[in-house]
């Protein structure tokens, strides 16, 4: 992987974002609102240079090469993967809520904190219905964009709380938070798994938590049941904690 220096001058303050099927060869064409920003905002122009990313991992140097009012367009002056990505896999499950904006909030700091994989869950106390994937990944672009990442979680459709416990895909050690139940302690209790593994999956529950039936569920599926402290928290607040844990564990030397 190229080692990039992204604090360099005009690549402190974000970077901006290039769709994969906008790149043609060494040949790229910013959005419309990307390229208004560079060129109206930043006063850029023909000849300047922007760092992208692509939400796959592509990092990319652009030179403008063409500014007019139908965009912008650039030339692919360098190339990198997987800049200011983190060295662990972190997938949290969280029970579908039932205020769009509290889980854009998670989608927005999932994002900042390094999750890799998000999968929303039809629970007892949820409700069901669908995500809006349009919406949710133009959030999800801002926060890599702000947070200098290059690549968003990949965000699941809906599911079964109890197909996400059965899957074989997820990474261990499995954990599922809650406030009470038997829980056997806190995600810190799994800091060398989780470090030496460089992976973790967490389940946070919909408004409500988990019901005693889905712990016990969870129980017999294997995963280890913990606490994120003795105050309630909302959803978000809890599967935003439940990263924040799982970063601090990964990062701390």
């Amino acid at each position: 992987m190229t080692k990039v220096n992204t604090a360099r001058k005009g690549f402190s303050a974000g970077y901006f974002y290039v769709a994969p099927d906008a790149i043609d060869g060494d040949v790229v064409a910013l959005s419309h609102e990307e390229a208004k920003h560079a060129s109206k905002v930043l006063r850029l122009g023909v000849g300047d240079e922007i760092p992208a990313v692509d939400g796959r991992g592509g990092w990319y140097r652009i030179k403008i090469t063409a500014v007019g009012r139908s965009g912008l367009l650039g030339r692919i002056v360098g190339r990198a993967t997987g800049v200011g990505e983190p060295d662990f896999q972190l997938t949290v499950g969280i029970g579908i809520l039932s205020n769009a904006g509290r889980f854009e909030t998670f989608l927005e700091k999932a994002v900042e904190l390094g999750v890799s994989r998000i999968i929303p869950m039809t629970t007892e106390r949820g409700r069901s219905g669908r995500v809006n994937v349009a919406r949710a990944g133009r959030v999800m672009i801002a926060g890599m964009k702000q947070c200098m990442r290059s690549s968003i979680p990949v965000l699941e459709e809906p599911r079964s709380f109890g197909s996400v416990l059965a899957d074989d895909s997820m990474s261990s050690p499995k954990l599922v938070a809650a406030e009470n139940a038997g829980a056997v302690g806190t995600p810190f209790q799994f800091t060398d798994a989780i470090r030496e593994g460089r992976s973790c999956s967490i389940l946070i529950g919909p408004e409500g938590g988990f019901t005693e039936d889905e712990i016990g569920l969870a129980k017999s599926s294997g995963w280890s049941v913990v606490t994120l402290g003795t105050g309630r928290l909302r959803a978000e607040t809890a599967a935003i904690v439940a990263a924040a844990a799982v970063r601090f564990i990964c990062t701390e030397k």
